[in-house]
């Protein structure tokens, strides 16, 4: 379940990432589009780094998780860290869009807002780092 979860989370950091670009690319402030300035071009790599990791994670995971290899620790390192990752590249798709962002007329608040509850649901963050550290450190 928490391979699912972390996927699901992956998908929602893909397509605000994409919102991002797409917007960044089309939206012009002072006679030049948003992706010529420097800080939304810091957005973009930073969130697409993420999301390159966080999805060579999860193949790497499932790939060991198809040929039976036990996976269960580094599950519950990969959960957190993509699901808070996704709230990061949410985050700065919002930042990207301005106040547009946080309307209801764009998926991004309620995608925020899923990611949120997936830091709490199928385990939250804090429980499964802490049992990751005491499988890690035995």
């Amino acid at each position: 379940m928490r391979l699912g979860c972390s996927a699901a989370m992956l998908g929602y950091a893909q397509r605000a990432l994409d919102m991002a670009k797409s917007y960044a690319r089309k939206r012009v402030t002072f006679g030049q589009p948003l992706a010529t300035r420097q800080m939304v071009q810091e957005m973009i790599v930073n969130s697409e780094t993420e999301v390159y990791a966080s999805r060579l994670m999860l193949y790497h995971i499932a790939s060991d998780y198809d040929q039976g290899k036990d996976v269960t620790t580094r599950m519950m390192m990969v959960k957190p860290y993509v699901t808070e990752m996704a709230i990061r590249v949410i985050d700065r798709a919002i930042q990207v869009h301005g106040g547009h962002g946080y309307t209801r007329e764009l998926p991004l608040e309620m995608m925020y807002r899923d990611a949120r509850l997936f830091t709490i649901g199928d385990g939250a963050s804090e429980v499964l780092k802490w049992a990751a550290a005491r499988s890690l450190l035995k």
